[in-house]
């Protein structure tokens, strides 16, 4: 079907789009997507243009690109405006014909992103059942930091800085003070018997993971044997900091809890981990 027989949203099918029945995202996610969709009705409005014609669709996004919006967000208002121009034609149309109609977004694509963008895709980082085949194949040491990254999403320069004045335990489990980004503190959790596993393997007098020199574990040394550990295992490579990623994506997509996930991984903002991993929620290959 042409573009230009596609039909426009009228004022009363507004609500359709930016809340679609047939959504399901959780309220930090909804709340996103909504703000996004207001963002892009106030710019047709504002510029007398027709709301779900594909052009004006195009149009926001070349304003988005020449006010500097960062390629990553623009490439999430996209994902949020198609999703609800989808829901609106499922709502009025049905699920048949939206198939059909929703073809016409196809000539307004997302950013291209380089490959220094920060994006996570799902084929970068690992499944639960990845992370347990990559530390039953360690050593038990190299087993334990991979353990600990999964479990916490603990950045590998946070972990092998930690020390022993880092770690109180309660009745529940250990809670550990990590020094992120910027000095800001927080605070992620262990099992005790995790905990004791690490205590008892590395037997460190200061840190928690303590070499036989009491020092503290060398990050690019761990990378790499990280790596060369996955790429036997898995035949793939990643690198340590892809146990955070995979800690996050994981997290968001059993819990649905964004706004949690993002204090829990440090982040300055919820924007951020919106950005980077909001794409397990809403993808624009899966609106297409």
């Amino acid at each position: 079907m042409a573009t230009d027989t596609l039909p426009a949203l009228e004022l009363k099918q507004i609500a359709l789009f930016l809340n679609p029945p047939s959504e399901d995202l959780s309220e930090l996610s909804h709340s996103a997507y909504k703000g996004d969709r207001e963002a892009y009705l106030s710019f047709c409005q504002d510029r007398g243009l027709a709301i779900g014609d594909p052009s004006s669709v195009e149009a926001y996004k070349k304003f988005l690109v020449e006010t500097s919006v960062k390629p990553t967000t623009i490439n999430r208002k996209l994902c949020a405006i198609k999703a609800g121009l989808n829901g609106y034609l499922i709502a009025v149309y049905g699920r048949e014909k939206a198939e059909v109609l929703k073809s016409a977004y196809k000539v307004v694509r997302g950013i291209k992103l380089s490959k220094n963008q920060k994006v996570i895709r799902p084929e970068s980082v690992l499944s639960e059942e990845e992370i347990e085949k990559l530390i039953q194949a360690a050593d038990l040491k190299t087993s334990l930091i991979i353990l600990f990254l999964s479990k916490t999403g603990c950045r590998i320069s946070e972990a092998l800085n930690l020390t022993f004045e880092n770690v109180t335990e309660t009745d529940d489990a250990a809670e550990i003070t990590v020094i992120g980004k910027g000095e800001k503190s927080r605070t992620v959790f262990l099992s005790k018997s995790d905990l004791l596993k690490i205590r008892k393997t590395f037997s460190g007098n200061r840190f928690l993971f303590e070499t036989i020199h009491g020092n503290h574990y060398d990050q690019v040394n761990i990378t790499k044997k990280i790596g060369r550990l996955s790429e036997s295992v898995l035949g793939k490579h990643i690198s340590a900091h892809t146990l955070r990623h995979s800690f996050a994506t994981n997290m968001i997509r059993k819990t649905r809890k964004i706004q949690a996930t993002s204090e829990y991984l440090g982040h300055s903002s919820t924007a951020i981990t919106l950005d980077m991993y909001t794409h397990e929620t809403l993808s624009l290959d899966e609106l297409l």
